[in-house]
């Protein structure tokens, strides 16, 4: 392709950076999917993008690009002025080798130019260690606990180290991914344009977008932030994602008309060391044995190991990361890992685990909200023994973005500002999850609840606090005694009121509380219209909440945990799973809507062969619940709908189903007339 006639001494030739004008966010609904809770899953769809992803794209900043190649590549734009001067007089374009080539070849052999004929760039690593690979048909690594929130992402062009790109270039289109982890650093996505034989189904930011969620999702918490590139024909936009947020350039390069820019970025992201790649900050160290960089990216945290100080104690307690648990489906928010740990001493006479979440800065610690709620005398309480921040963004490149992009900003709505979250860690006793205990029977589940039912009102009245994250993998369990006592857990989102005060609507507050498949539908119904530019908030969390998403825990628990052998039982339970997870918000908000005030819904509810005797059970619930949400227009009291949803009329309602004995005091056929006894009751009021 012939090239454009430049003056070979004024490097001020370059073409500047271009804006390039955006399209609006599609007013597509946007189909979700979210976690089964470990049930074994058939197929994953490869088209959905998680809901957050679209708002978080829609939230993203764009800032001058010189700020983004400054905090993502520790590249000025002196350094980039003198890179594609000498670029420039070394004639790169017109080199033959990849000129037409892919976008791959054109990145890489630059890299192969840059070794050691630039200022700061060696001949060798790390420049020689990094390649760009076309990915597809190679799927990004996912971990099990997800389920279908992960779906199968193939991006099209990943940033890799060398033995990684070396097993995705060795591989087919039948090449078996869930053996293969390339623990992808980067990536980049190809958009579709007119002359494009590519069918891309989603907009190329979102489509990237869940590639980062993806790649932060699967990895255990191995990674602060990640890069993208988005090509569309031949225009690059470089974004950066992390727990605060996104990032992306106001300004676009052509791989043409700007190609020594581009040359001269993309030797940027090859001469990075471990942390420019997203790698944690120095105070969590790997294992000896593998060290950084020659070791980075892991495929978990592992051995990895840092130090904390017990309370009143002295001395330092070395804490060291073994298998992980569990690792948080998001990007953008707390995005919780959980690890088993050791200790270099004794802590406590039981198994311990670790947990390390992103809190916004000023947030009040979990282990002072536990401490509020075991001077109340609350019940169902996890054991904290550590707890330690370890490291804020404030402290790495989101506050270069800040302070390059105010400095270079002209109209000041360019400036990356940004939520400040902190990385804290707490040691707890560990615990058993649910699903051991469910999946060989479902008869302590009145059990869990009437517990729950305990634990959520006392947190709420003796501690003036509410909880706001009930899901099936906050609610574990202990054997005492012969018999299970469940624990509450995870207070990352709790809510400490004042004395005597009331909930209130947080006017500021951004941050996402619940989670998806057991929130209340009234705040799923409030989260559809954070989005409108006149959104007032009007929906208090409350009590009455909690206990709607102990309910959907609970229906959730008896449909996928037990084991279920037949095929066809299998596939219709997973069928309604998909009903809490799919679809749009408001059509799940809808649908938990209808489950919670509608019994004949229950009836058609696919339960395992072992928990179809919970059903009058789950109709007693939604009984309840039904009664309040009618009395909603009418209620003096918002709290508790004026006394029909409280723990006492709960626990009334539910008595017959006292996990030890209600079988042998209650024959089913009288409990299906109490429940007829209870409808005709409600249709005559």
């Amino acid at each position: 392709m012939p090239r454009a006639p430049k003056a070979k001494d004024t490097p001020q030739a370059q073409s500047p950076p271009r804006e390039v004008p955006r399209s609006g966010a599609s007013d597509a609904a946007t189909e979700t999917r979210f976690n089964t809770a470990g049930m074994p899953l058939s197929s994953h769809n490869v088209d959905t993008v998680h809901p957050y992803v679209k708002k978080d794209v829609a939230a993203s900043k764009e800032i001058p690009l010189y700020a983004w190649t400054e905090g993502a590549l520790k590249l000025t734009k002196q350094d980039i002025f003198q890179w594609t001067t000498l670029i420039d007089e070394l004639n790169w374009f017109e080199d033959p080798v990849g000129r037409y080539a892919p976008f791959a070849a054109v990145a890489n052999r630059v890299l192969e130019l840059a070794k050691g004929t630039l200022p700061g760039v060696p001949h060798s690593y790390p420049v020689d260690d990094i390649r760009f690979v076309q990915n597809d048909p190679t799927y990004m690594r996912r971990i099990p606990e997800h389920g279908l929130l992960g779906a199968l992402r193939k991006p099209d062009l990943l940033i890799l180290r060398g033995v990684h790109a070396k097993e995705i270039e060795q591989t087919d289109d039948h090449f078996d991914q869930s053996s293969y982890d390339p623990t992808a650093n980067n990536f980049t996505k190809k958009a579709a344009s007119k002359d494009d034989v590519m069918t891309v189904k989603r907009e190329a930011d979102i489509q990237a977008g869940g590639y980062a969620l993806e790649a932060a999702a699967c990895t255990y918490g191995t990674r602060l932030f990640i890069h993208g590139i988005i090509i569309a024909d031949d225009n690059l936009e470089f974004w950066y994602y992390d727990s605060s947020g996104y990032l992306r350039t106001k300004q676009t390069l052509s791989l043409f008309t700007d190609f020594c820019m581009v040359a001269a970025i993309i030797v940027g992201f090859a001469r990075g060391d471990a942390a420019q790649w997203g790698a944690l900050p120095p105070v969590i160290s790997p294992p000896s044995s593998k060290p950084y960089p020659a070791h980075f990216p892991p495929k978990s945290l592992e051995d990895h190991s840092f130090d904390m100080t017990r309370s009143g104690r002295k001395g330092v307690v070395r804490v060291t990361l073994k298998t992980p648990i569990f690792s948080q489906y998001s990007l953008v928010g707390r995005r919780t890992i959980l690890y088993d740990i050791e200790t270099s001493s004794i802590v406590a006479d039981t198994p311990l685990v670790v947990k390390m979440s992103y809190q916004v800065v000023g947030r009040m610690p979990e282990h002072k909200i536990l401490a509020i709620a075991h001077k109340a005398k609350v019940g169902h309480l996890p054991k904290a023994h550590m707890w330690k921040d370890l490291w804020k963004l404030s402290d790495g490149v989101r506050q270069i973005f800040y302070e390059r992009s105010k400095e270079l900003s002209e109209t000041g709505d360019d400036i990356a500002t940004y939520e400040d979250r902190v990385l804290r860690a707490l040691v707890y006793t560990k615990y058993l999850p649910i699903k051991t205990l469910f999946s060989k029977s479902v008869k302590f589940i009145p059990l869990m609840v009437d517990q729950m039912l305990d634990c959520l009102h006392d947190l709420r009245h003796k501690a003036n606090i509410l909880h706001r994250d009930i899901s099936c993998h906050n609610i574990m369990y202990e054997m005492r005694d012969g018999d299970p006592y469940f624990i509450l857990i995870d207070y990352d989102l709790a809510k400490v009121l004042g004395t005597g005060s009331e909930p209130s609507i947080s006017l500021t507050a951004k941050h996402r509380t619940g989670t998806l498949p057991f929130m209340a539908h009234e705040l799923l119904l409030e989260m559809v219209h954070k989005d409108n530019t006149d959104f007032k908030p009007k929906v208090i969390h409350r009590l009455r909440h909690e206990y709607e998403s102990l309910f959907n825990v609970a229906l959730w628990s008896s449909i996928t945990m037990p084991v279920v052998k037949n095929r066809k039982q299998k596939e219709a339970l997973l069928a309604h799973a998909r009903l809490w997870e799919s679809g749009t918000v408001v059509s799940v908000a809808t649908f938990k809507y209808t489950m919670v005030t509608n019994t004949s819904l229950i009836d058609g509810i696919p339960l395992p062969p072992n928990a179809e005797y919970l059903r009058n059970y789950f109709k007693i619930w939604v009984l309840e619940l039904s009664d309040g949400y009618q009395a909603l227009q009418r209620a003096f009291d918002l709290e508790t709908m004026d006394g029909i949803i409280t723990r006492d009329h709960l626990k009334a309602a539910l008595a017959p189903f006292d996990w030890k004995g209600w079988i042998s005091s209650f024959r089913p056929q009288e409990i299906t007339s109490v429940v007829k006894g209870h409808c005709s009751n409600s249709e005559q009021s």
